[in-house]
C-alpha cells in the first residue's frame, strides 16, 4: 500500500494524472515515520481545493505548500497555525534535506514534505493551468446547449404560449388557475394534454396563443463544433475517445494505430515524463534515504499498454499462433509466396500489410522434394 488509505501506487498515479488534467496542478504530500523498528513512507495526492502555494520569497522562489480546509470557505483569509499546515516543498538532488521536512507536533516521530506538479503555461509563474482552458468558451457553449435541451424537455425554456381568460375572475382565482394549468401541462410526460377551464366566478371566453420558438438544428451543429474544439484543447482525438466521425470510418485498425502512436508520442509519453521527473524520482530518493533501499539507481518508468501489437489474435490465442505458424510453413516450403502470405495475415488478423510483413519476418525457403522421387543410390 502507498498510504494508510489502502491506495496502491497505481491508484496514486491515477489520481496524479486525473488532477493534472483537471486542475493543471497536483499537490502531493509525502509522510515518513517509524513504528517500532519499522520505517514507512506514505504518499497522498491532496485535493486541489485545500491547497495553495505560499507567497514567493524575495528571490521569487516558492518554498512551501499550505493545506487548509478553510480555503473552501468563500472570502476566508484569516489563516493561522491552528487552521492550516505549511509543508516545505521537497527539492531532489544533492545537499542536506533536513529543511524540507516538517515535524508534525501532533504526531511524534512523523515528518512531512510536499511535491507540486504543474502544467507550465506561459505567463503563469507558480500555478499551472489545464490544457482544456483554451476551449473554456466552447465548454460553456456545450453546457448551454445541453441546458437548452433539458429545459426544452421541461417547458420549452421560453414562453410556449399565452392563455387568455376573459370573464368575471378575481386576480386570486386567475393566479390559482394559472398555477393549476402550469402544474398539469408543463414538464416531462405532459406534452399534448387538453386544457379544461372552470371557474366559480364565470369564464365568458378563453384563447391560447402559441409562440413557435423551436430551433433544433443550430444547437445540434453548435454542439458538434463545441465537442471538436474541446477534444482538440484536451490534446486528444475523437476516434480514440470512441466518437465516430465520417473521416475515420472504414480506415481500419491501421489508421487507429497511427492515431494512437501520434498521441502516445505527443501527449502520453511527455505526461509520463513529467510524473517521473516530478514525482517518482523524488519519491525514490526519499525512500532510499529513509528506508535504506537503492531504488533510485534503477531507471524506473511508467509503461503504457500497447493497444494493438500485443493484442492481436496472432500472438494471444493458441488457434491464432497455430494458424500463423502454418502460414510460415507454407511460405518456407515454397507453396505460398511471401506476398500472398502478407495479404492473408493482414486480412486474417486485422493488421496492415506493413505490420503483417514485419511479423512474418525473413522466411528461409526450403522446398520439400516430391514424395515419388527416389534418392539416388550411393556409389
Amino acid at each position: 500500500m502507498a498510504n494508510n488509505k489502502r491506495q496502491n501506487l497505481n491508484r496514486v498515479l491515477r489520481l496524479i494524472f486525473e488532477n493534472f488534467f483537471t486542475f493543471g496542478n497536483v499537490p502531493i504530500e509525502i509522510v515518513r515515520g517509524q513504528v517500532g523498528n519499522s520505517r514507512f513512507v506514505y504518499v497522498y495526492v491532496k485535493n486541489q481545493l485545500d491547497c495553495r502555494l505560499e507567497w514567493p520569497d524575495q528571490y521569487g522562489d516558492v518554498n512551501n505548500m499550505i493545506i487548509s480546509r478553510y480555503f473552501r470557505k468563500k472570502g476566508f483569509l484569516n489563516l493561522t497555525e491552528e487552521n492550516c499546515t505549511r509543508l516545505p516543498l521537497y527539492k531532489a538532488g544533492p545537499g542536506s534535506k533536513k529543511k524540507y521536512w516538517y515535524q508534525d507536533p501532533k504526531r511524534k516521530g512523523i515528518e512531512r514534505t510536499a511535491l507540486w506538479l504543474k502544467n507550465d503555461i506561459a505567463g503563469y509563474d507558480n500555478y499551472g493551468l489545464p490544457s482544456y482552458i483554451a476551449a473554456l468558451v466552447f465548454e460553456m457553449l456545450e453546457y448551454g446547449g445541453a441546458s437548452f435541451n433539458l429545459d426544452n424537455i421541461d417547458n420549452n425554456m421560453v414562453i410556449g404560449g399565452a392563455i387568455i381568460l376573459s370573464g368575471n375572475l378575481s386576480q386570486e382565482e386567475a393566479n390559482r388557475l394559472g398555477r393549476t394549468i402550469k402544474d398539469q401541462h408543463t414538464g416531462k410526460g405532459k406534452v399534448g394534454r387538453v386544457a379544461v377551464f372552470a371557474s366559480e366566478e364565470g369564464i365568458e371566453n378563453s384563447k391560447f396563443e402559441s409562440f413557435d420558438t423551436h430551433k433544433d438544428g443550430s444547437y445540434v451543429l453548435l454542439d458538434d463544433k463545441a465537442m471538436q474544439k474541446i477534444m482538440y484543447a484536451n490534446e486528444w482525438d475523437a476516434t480514440l475517445a470512441g466518437i465516430s466521425h465520417s473521416n475515420s470510418l472504414g480506415k481500419g485498425n491501421g489508421y487507429l494505430n497511427e492515431v494512437y502512436q501520434q498521441k502516445l508520442k505527443t501527449v502520453i509519453k511527455p505526461m509520463q515524463r513529467i510524473v517521473k521527473d516530478g514525482f517518482l524520482d523524488p519519491l525514490l530518493e526519499i525512500a532510499d534515504d529513509w528506508l535504506g533501499t537503492q531504488w533510485s539507481k534503477y531507471d524506473l518508468d511508467i509503461q503504457t499498454t500497447k493497444l494493438f501489437n500485443d493484442t492481436t489474435e496472432a500472438n494471444t490465442t493458441v488457434d491464432g499462433i497455430e494458424a500463423f505458424l502454418d502460414v510460415i510453413r507454407l511460405v518456407a516450403s515454397g507453396a505460398w509466396t511471401q506476398a500472398a502470405a502478407v495479404k492473408f495475415v493482414s486480412a486474417r488478423f486485422g493488421l496492415t500489410e506493413t505490420e503483417a510483413n514485419e511479423q512474418l519476418g525473413v522466411i528461409t525457403i526450403t522446398p520439400t522434394p516430391p514424395s515419388n522421387v527416389q534418392p539416388k543410390p550411393s556409389k
